[in-house]
């Protein structure tokens, strides 16, 4: 019989959690002198603000940079690119929905390291939207149309 290694990741993870949910509660035991009941609750509760708080990291980074993004279209319109202004407008949008817009004008702006977090996240989650680049050829053809 073959070894599914998924199944193996996944029980050596299950092991993990289950390790370190242990040593929390022995561990509030012996520095609170509580009741492994109330140890546990308390083990809970610490888990369960870490996991409120990581939440509220993570909106307020989606909305700082949908008000970057924003800004960085106006900026663009402004300076008549409007190629850059729809990218951004798009990587706006997009993430209002929880998904990172993966283009070579965002990645190539300076000021966007500031939300290396939240792109990390996102595209380790595999929520990316890839926007079709033109061709160095297409973008050459269509200066030279007149010509």
């Amino acid at each position: 019989m073959p070894i599914d290694w998924n199944q193996v990741t996944a029980n050596a993870q299950r092991t993990e959690r289950e390790r370190r949910d242990r040593e929390a509660v022995e561990g509030i035991t012996v520095k609170h002198k509580l009741s492994p009941d109330e140890a546990a609750w308390l083990a809970t509760r610490r888990k369960e603000e870490a996991e409120a708080a990581e939440k509220a990291k993570h909106q307020a980074d989606v909305k700082g940079y949908a008000s970057f993004a924003t800004r960085k279209a106006e900026t663009a319109r402004k300076a008549g690119d409007n190629g850059a202004a729809k990218v951004w407008t798009t990587a706006a949008d997009n993430i209002g929905k929880g998904v990172w817009t993966v283009a070579r004008v965002i990645s190539s702006d300076p000021e966007v390291v500031r939300f290396q977090g939240l792109r990390t996240a996102l595209c380790y989650e595999g929520k990316t939207a890839q926007l079709r680049e033109p061709s160095a050829f297409s973008t050459y053809m269509k200066e030279n149309e007149g010509a």
